[in-house]
């Protein structure tokens, strides 16, 4: 973890004390506060290591998911996405798609394995995971 240039570095709390709370529009309680704050971020030695594809259009009735963008951002990866540690992050839409493409028995790029049971989608080997933070409103990258 990295911390901005003059900062405390770790956890800083602060003791608020008794503070005046109202649980409900007819009670008034006195409950105890602390506030908790840290300010972090992460470092990337090595800014080939991310990629990441936009304006991915999630609507119509087509598929709208462009596989060989995919392809171009594994071959740029360092180790061109065969080292192991790659890894594929996409919201709930683009996994559907990605789900969808897995069951297609004629596609070799897609597949769905069973780890402890639970379906896992790959693509040519990087597992597929769902993150919902992702999300589809985002404005386009011009």
């Amino acid at each position: 973890m990295v911390y901005p240039k003059g900062s405390k570095a770790g956890l800083e709390m602060n003791d608020k004390g008794k503070v005046r709370t109202n649980p409900s529009s007819t009670t008034v309680m006195y409950a105890y506060e602390t506030q908790f704050v840290q300010w972090c971020g992460m470092f990337v030695h090595d800014d080939r290591c991310v990629q990441r594809i936009a304006n991915i259009e999630t609507s119509g009735s087509s598929n709208t998911l462009n596989d060989d963008q995919i392809i171009e951002a594994l071959n740029l990866l360092p180790t061109a996405g065969g080292s192991g540690a790659a890894r594929i992050y996409v919201n709930r839409t683009l996994k559907t798609q990605l789900d969808i493409l897995a069951k297609d028995k004629n596609n070799v790029n897609y597949t769905s394995d069973n780890a402890f049971g639970v379906p896992v989608t790959r693509f040519r080997g990087v597992p597929v995971r769902l993150v919902e933070q992702i999300v589809n409103t985002e404005s386009a990258i011009s």
